[in-house]
């Protein structure tokens, strides 16, 4: 049964998003958001062309999980360059609830190093690139989409600023590629040839 029933308003509030309105492909930006920051609410990238035109979420962020005070998240582009949306998403009524656009631009992905290396022994690269935090340079056996990496860093964990890493050749001669890979989405954006002697 029920003993006693109060009237409730809900009203509409402010929500917003604001940030770049481009960013080069692979990097990470910041977004500032104003809105009801309901413990699953979320700022979203989103591909309207993805899913077969369905539409698909490429990056997407908590807001508890980022600056929350200050109201920012820091989120990561995708490594393909395109139109796509930012969006502020309410996860408890599964709602958009603010969009702007964002467009993804491709940027310059390099890399500076020896053409031959003596096995298992040091060398240097050079590279130029979005740098995101999950992004390495690698030496792959077989093609540099889906071969196998038998030496690896991450760009973090080298000299970042003068954006150098040192990788250890393998110990097996013979001819190999090196990539600087884009962890976050998984994409090759950079390759050429390397031989161990």
């Amino acid at each position: 049964a029920v003993l006693a029933t109060s009237p409730i308003e809900v009203v509409a509030t402010e929500v917003t998003v604001s940030g770049p309105e481009a960013v080069d492909f692979g990097r990470s930006f910041k977004v500032s958001w104003v809105g009801p920051g309901g413990r699953r609410d979320a700022i979203e990238v989103f591909d309207p062309a993805g899913n077969n035109g369905k539409g698909r979420v490429a990056y997407s962020k908590r807001l508890v999980n980022d600056d929350y005070d200050g109201q920012t998240v820091e989120l990561i582009a995708p490594a393909i360059a395109g139109d796509y949306q930012v969006r502020y998403w309410n996860g408890d009524s599964r709602a958009v609830l603010a969009t702007r656009s964002l467009a993804v631009v491709e940027t310059e992905v390099t890399m500076t190093a020896p053409d031959t290396v003596p096995a298992g022994e040091p060398f240097v690269v050079e590279w130029v690139g979005p740098g995101a935090r999950r992004d390495s340079i690698e030496v792959v056996s077989g093609a540099a989409a889906d071969g196998k990496a038998v030496s690896s860093i991450r760009v973090v964990n080298g000299d970042y600023n003068a954006q150098t890493v040192k990788l250890k050749a393998p110990k097996e001669p013979g001819s190999y590629t090196l990539r600087y890979f884009n962890g976050d989405s998984k994409v090759v954006l950079d390759s050429r040839p390397i031989v161990v002697e």
